[in-house]
């Protein structure tokens, strides 16, 4: 299983490419036309905590989202974020529109520092909102990548996560979010070639074995980046050590087989350390128990053996 921690910092890593990231997001909502441009995209700030006031208190909600960038669109730009996630998340919609929530927020409260400062509000209505009438904001585009190996069974809008009929289900203000299934979802048609086996090694790890695995991409070159990123997102360890022994940033597949014979060498060692480790301690079990059998107190035993009375307690508890 893969550390979350690690996984979540490699997809991060992956998509702050413009490449990887620009490839995405004309697949998903573009259907591969280039329309974002990777030469056009800049880092937007990810932070988007902020207070909600009421009468009686003051509540701060610290976020911060996983990828945000900016994408020039004609003489303006949007937002566009990315949500890496591992495991299922039975509140995501709203989750993700809070998330779409904060940064329009944060733009608004922008633009009333900005015509506060200029003092350019023309009327009451425009001073009390601290917005002009011909304000605008930045929209805001969110895609959930998700990793995980169980097919996603949580809500995919927000009226999924709602408890009502019909009849006021046809006048909810729904709230969708768009949801890639890495494993368990249909291969999508990417153009950037990282991409494309990036989601294939990922699906490939959770439903091949190690033969066919080889056998299907020993004649591959692939990347670093996307090699050392499927092992961490899948936990396979072997993987990322053996793309770091690699110099330059492709990687020729063909003697990937060392990959798996390190990993089971590796294995067997453990085992063979942890059976060790095991007898050891089997043996000083053993030899508590002799030891109380004839009457000696724990005292005594803990200061002979050099342990700790609680151990010999924990033998004691045991039998």
């Amino acid at each position: 299983m893969a550390n979350k921690k690690n996984a979540d910092i490699a997809e991060k890593v992956y998509w702050r490419d413009n490449k990887h990231f620009a490839d995405l997001f004309n697949t998903v909502f573009f259907d591969g036309r280039q329309v974002i441009r990777e030469e056009e995209l800049t880092e937007a700030d990810s932070e988007v905590s902020n207070y909600v006031f009421s009468k009686e208190d003051v509540s701060a909600i610290s976020k911060t989202r996983d990828m945000i960038k900016k994408a020039s669109a004609n003489a303006d730009f949007v937002f566009l974020g990315i949500e890496n996630q591992s495991h299922i998340h039975y509140g995501m919609p709203l989750r993700t529109m809070l998330y779409d929530a904060l940064s329009y927020l944060k733009q608004c409260e922008n633009l009333q520092k900005r015509h506060k400062m200029a003092g350019d509000t023309e009327n009451s209505d425009e001073f009390l909102s601290g917005l002009k009438k011909e304000s605008r904001l930045h929209p805001v585009f969110t895609i959930i990548v998700y990793y995980g190996e169980k097919t996603w069974d949580g809500p995919k809008k927000l009226s999924d996560m709602m408890n009502f009929t019909e009849e006021w289900k046809t006048i909810f203000q729904d709230y969708g979010m768009r949801l890639i299934e890495v494993i368990n979802g249909e291969m999508l048609p990417f153009q950037n070639e990282e991409n494309r086996l990036l989601f294939q090694m990922i699906k490939d790890v959770n439903r091949l074995s190690k033969k066919e695995l080889l056998e299907k991409y020993k004649s591959e070159n692939i990347s670093k980046s996307v090699v050392i990123t499927v092992g961490k997102v899948t936990g396979t360890k072997a993987l990322v050590d053996w793309a770091l022994q690699r110099e330059g940033d492709e990687i020729m597949c063909t003697n990937m087989d060392r990959i798996f014979a390190e990993e089971r060498a590796e294995g067997r060692q453990e085992g063979i350390e942890e059976g060790r480790k095991a007898g050891l301690e089997e043996a000083r079990r053993e030899i508590i128990q002799r030891m109380l059998s004839k009457g000696m107190d724990k005292e005594r035993i803990a200061d002979i053996l050099d342990i700790s009375i609680d151990e010999i307690k924990t033998v004691c508890t045991v039998v």
